[in-house]
C-alpha cells in the first residue's frame, strides 16, 4: 500500500497540470494513507533510534536453564531492575507521541493509531493519560474495549481488565474471538493437536476449562 502511494504522490506531482481534478472522496482517502503513512515512520524511526540508545550490559551469572547461542535464559519470578532510560528516548518518544495524537486527531476511527497511542503512553509510564486515551477512543468497538483492558491491567485493576477483556471477545467477530482465545501455544503436543482438531465452539470450553485450573 505504501509503495502504491508513493507511485500516486509523484504522479500528482509531475502531471499536477494535466490531471483533471480529484473527486472529493479519492482526496480524502488520499490524504488518510498520507498521514498513516507518515506516522507509521515517526514509529519506525523512534524504535531504531530507541535501539540504538540502549545500555549494553553483560552477566557474568552462571545460573543458565536454557542457552541459545550466547543467549542464556533463566526463570526468576523477580523483578528486574531496569537501567535508567537515556533521556533521547524520553524526548523522542514525547515528539513521536504527538505525531501520533495529531494524525488521530484527523482519523480517530483509525485502528492502528488508536493502539499505538495507548501502548507508548504505557511505555512513558503515564497510565492515567493512557487510561483516558484509551476510553476516548474512536475505533473498533473491540478494540477500545481492549485497549481499556490493557490499561487496566498495567494498572493492577485485574477486575476492570476482566471485564474490559469480556466486552472485546463480545464484540469482535467470531473468527477474531477464537483466534484471540487461542491457547494452542500453551499445550504439549499431543495436547496441541487434539486442540486444533476442535472446532471453535468446542475450543471455548476446553479454553475454560484451562483458565479455570490455571488459578
Amino acid at each position: 500500500m505504501h509503495l502504491a502511494l508513493l507511485a500516486l504522490v509523484l504522479q500528482l506531482e509531475t502531471a499536477a497540470l494535466v490531471a483533471e481534478p480529484q473527486q472529493p472522496h479519492a482526496a480524502a482517502t488520499a490524504d488518510s494513507v498520507r498521514d498513516l503513512k507518515h506516522a507509521r515512520g515517526a514509529q519506525a524511526s523512534f524504535e531504531r533510534s530507541r535501539r540504538s540508545n540502549l545500555p549494553i550490559g553483560y552477566s557474568s551469572s552462571t545460573r543458565c536453564e536454557v542457552r541459545v547461542g550466547r543467549f542464556c535464559w533463566w526463570y526468576d519470578d523477580s523483578m528486574p531492575t531496569q537501567p535508567p532510560e537515556a533521556d533521547v528516548i524520553g524526548r523522542q518518544r514525547a515528539e513521536l507521541l504527538a505525531t501520533l495524537d495529531r494524525a488521530a486527531a484527523l482519523h480517530p476511527g483509525d485502528d492502528w493509531l488508536a493502539a499505538m497511542r495507548v501502548h507508548y503512553r504505557i511505555d512513558a509510564r503515564n497510565v492515567a493519560s493512557a487510561d483516558s486515551t484509551a476510553h476516548e477512543c474512536r475505533a473498533a468497538a473491540w478494540l477500545c474495549s481492549a485497549l481499556v483492558g490493557y490499561v487496566a491491567h498495567t494498572m493492577g485493576e485485574g477486575s476492570r481488565a476482566d471485564s474490559a477483556f469480556r466486552d472485546a471477545a463480545h464484540t469482535m467477530a467470531a473468527d477474531q474471538a477464537c483466534a484471540w482465545r487461542d491457547i494452542r501455544e500453551l499445550l504439549r503436543d499431543d495436547d496441541r493437536d487434539a486442540y486444533e482438531r476442535l472446532s471453535c465452539d468446542a475450543r471455548h470450553v476446553l479454553e475454560a476449562r484451562y483458565w479455570l485450573l490455571s488459578r
